[in-house]
């Protein structure tokens, strides 16, 4: 028998002509890779799920931070009408006789948080709701729709010159004074029934054919009506007229 001719070797130990497996050094050169993928996706999936938590904390601290059509009503300081503020006396009588006063005559007002001055979040209104000595309104009740601040501004002095005009009133009938009052038009609201019709610094005649001689009586009036239209005739000027 005869042999066939032994083919000589190169370095390597593979035959001459030979062709190296590439399939194999393909597959041991994605193996690397393949190994990397899984990594790569779970920083991806990382990243997403951090990115969506804080979406999540913004979008709740954005749905805690809107503004509700509500106001809260809570107490707010008391001055000492005996006392003084900013050096001066809160009140002060001229052209008459006047005493010092000892102990304390006490002024208690009421904060109102929510309207055209502020806003009143969720937290806000969750928070009140367990506090007993603050109560909870609708915005509306409280502050007709387009209300402006300047509005509130002014009428909050309004009420305040009431306030002390009908402490001197007071003052007046336990002295045995005679004296005379008047309601006169302070401020009137965008969009309110009175718009167009009365004008700041109108006299009230009658309100529903009853004499407007106090605020009590125009309020009982208007209570009484449940939201119907009055008649209302005021003096303007040097003429008395019933605004249409």
């Amino acid at each position: 028998m005869v042999n066939p001719p032994a083919v000589p070797e190169k370095d390597g130990g593979q035959p001459d002509g030979a062709r190296p497996e590439e399939g194999r050094a393909d597959d041991a050169a994605a193996a690397p890779r393949a190994a990397r993928s899984p990594k790569a996706a779970g920083s991806g999936r990382t990243f997403a799920a951090v990115t969506s938590g804080l979406a999540a904390l913004v979008l709740g601290a954005t749905v805690v931070s809107v503004p509700v059509p509500y106001v809260v009503e809570s107490p707010g300081p008391a001055y000492n009408t005996l006392g003084q503020t900013g050096g001066k006396d809160v009140i002060s009588i001229s052209g008459h006789p006047s005493y010092p006063a000892s102990g304390s005559l006490d002024l208690t007002t009421v904060y109102v948080n929510g309207g055209p001055n502020s806003d009143v979040g969720l937290i806000d209104l969750a928070r009140s709701w367990f506090d007993h000595s603050q109560g909870i309104l609708p915005q509306r009740v409280v502050y007709p729709p387009g209300t402006t601040r300047q509005q509130v501004s002014d009428e909050n002095a309004s009420l305040m010159q009431d306030s002390e005009q009908t402490s001197v009133a007071a003052a007046l009938g336990a002295l045995g004074i005679q004296y005379d009052q008047q309601l006169n038009v302070a401020s009137i609201a965008d969009g309110s029934p009175s718009s167009g019709k009365l004008k700041v610094g109108d006299r009230l005649v009658s309100v529903g054919g009853q004499k407007a001689t106090s605020l009590a009586v125009v309020q009982q009036t208007l209570a009484a009506g449940k939201g119907a239209p009055v008649e209302v005739v005021v003096d303007r000027g040097e003429r008395r007229r019933r605004p249409r």
